[in-house]
């Protein structure tokens, strides 16, 4: 086990739920993204996102309990979400497997960009601890959500973390990149990696995968969901 950091990986093991630890282990899971970037932020962790290399290694996680003893999971195409009784919540990724070093260089922000495997330690991104440090978003162009990344951004504003102009750029352009031709693709986006936000919507927009992408219905949709949840 990598010695380095040893403070924090004690933390993120003392506050993760011993069945969900344990299952990761078993499974050669790791966490990865936001609990990473709050035991380094000494913010409040209620999120683990836990990531596999493989389909096989997800399904080995699943497998892994006891029958009848099995966590009840809300599933959707990303993730397998659980939230235990004091409100904490465990996602199960499955819309990207890889190795950690792979996984967090498609993250958004680079504040996110950390993994941590119990026997190995952690992987950081060079830039990591410098950007938690300064509390600054700093985009990268090659994550695959930009949409979700920008709900995110206000987030992450609201909690205090800066956005220089220059990223907010970086962002719009990543989005307006973006190629949707159907809703299929839409729903791809707004559901991003892991977040259940917009679940509702989404799958409204699964039973209309194919229908082409058109701006202004989209826009229509999304003001009758914002409507309904207001």
């Amino acid at each position: 086990m990598n010695e380095e950091h040893k403070r924090e990986a004690r933390i993120l093991k003392d506050i993760m739920s011993p069945t969900f630890y344990n299952a990761m282990t078993t499974s050669k899971g790791y966490l990865a993204g936001g609990a990473i970037r709050g035991v380094f932020c000494s913010e409040p962790i209620v999120d683990f996102d836990i990531f596999f290399r493989s389909r096989i290694n997800f399904d080995n996680f699943v497998s892994s309990f006891d029958k009848g003893e099995s966590p009840t999971f809300t599933t959707t195409d990303t993730a397998w979400t659980h939230i235990d009784e004091d409100k904490v919540t465990y996602q199960l990724i499955c819309a990207e497997f890889g190795e950690p070093s792979e996984v967090i260089k498609k993250f958004d922000f680079s504040c996110c960009m950390g993994a941590w495997e119990p026997e190995k330690g952690f992987i950081l991104d060079k830039q990591f601890l410098k950007h938690c440090s300064q509390h600054r978003l700093v985009f990268n162009a090659n994550a695959g959500f930009p949409i979700c990344s920008m709900w995110r951004a206000i987030k992450f504003i609201k909690r205090g973390w800066k956005l220089p102009a220059i990223e907010s750029i970086k962002l719009a352009l990543s989005i307006n990149h973006l190629n949707l031709t159907n809703h299929a693709e839409l729903k791809r986006q707004l559901l991003g990696i892991d977040t259940l936000f917009l679940k509702e919507l989404t799958d409204a927009l699964e039973k209309d995968k194919a229908v082409a992408y058109d701006f202004g219905e989209a826009i229509e949709m999304l003001m009758a969901f914002v409507d309904k949840e207001d």
